[in-house]
């Protein structure tokens, strides 16, 4: 399960001392996957208590998580608003092994400005731009202009901007933020469509179309060769996180 380690605005554990909660983490999973595995043999469930016990372990590790990306043992953060509604962030964290990072919409500081991104899964290998696509199961998503888009769904049809527009702008920047630290990380994006299906839309060099047809391969792709954490992997991370914007309260305030 990859590592959760920005949300938004919020405070972050990992930016107190990343490789220290890294660690921690893959550790605190071993150790309960160990305790639900001895369990799971001691008393044989049948399949669908066994899927149930897999879900509970999993919303465990995803509710860990969340608490260390919004609050530390000082200070504390509200989730943004868009955060309820992004049922895919669980799904990619559960298919993603343990050695990448993710950043659900990170806000950048660049100068004395401030820069909402796209998200970001920070792999051994690259840093991928990420723009998700939730709409009906089996809708359809496609291209009709530089600036439009449109899900076709089972009873309309709705228009929305143009997503490759804000993803292309991430890229841009993160290449151009990971340069002054001298890293030259690949910087990759991705259009990510969970439930349904991409149309009319030309894949271009460092951009990929995911949807329900190679989601499987694309998950492959970016998680095959994370056998381990890579230097620049760390680097690029701790520099993301050194120029995120945050966002937080005094957690025991009267």
């Amino acid at each position: 399960m990859a590592q959760l380690i920005k949300i938004g605005q919020c405070v972050s554990r990992y930016q107190i001392h990343l490789m220290r909660y890294a660690h921690r983490f893959i550790l605190l999973k071993k150790r309960r996957q160990e305790q639900w595995m001895h369990r799971e043999n001691r008393e044989q469930p049948s399949g669908s208590a066994r899927k149930h016990e897999k879900d509970l372990f999993e919303g465990w590790i995803y509710d860990m998580q969340t608490e260390w990306a919004t609050r530390t043992a000082v200070e504390q953060s509200r989730f943004p608003e868009a955060w309820a509604s992004q049922s895919w962030v669980k799904r990619l964290l559960t298919e993603v092994n343990d050695l990448s990072f993710f950043m659900f919409r990170p806000v950048l500081k660049a100068g004395e400005a401030t820069i909402q991104l796209d998200s970001l899964l920070l792999t051994a290998d690259a840093v991928w731009c990420l723009t998700a696509l939730e709409g009906e199961r089996g809708s359809v998503f496609q291209g009709i202009s530089r600036r439009k888009w449109r899900e076709i769904r089972s009873d309309d049809v709705r228009e929305l901007l143009n997503p490759l527009i804000a993803l292309k702008r991430t890229r841009r920047i993160v290449s151009g933020y990971l340069g002054k630290f001298g890293l030259s990380v690949p910087v990759l994006a991705a259009v990510y469509v969970p439930n349904g299906f991409i149309e009319f839309v030309q894949e271009e060099s460092g951009l990929s179309l995911v949807d329900l047809r190679n989601e499987s391969a694309w998950l492959h792709l970016i998680s095959r060769h994370s056998m381990m954490m890579k230097r620049d992997q760390i680097a690029a991370t701790e520099a993301l996180l050194s120029g995120c914007v945050t966002v937080a309260s005094d957690r025991w305030r009267d």
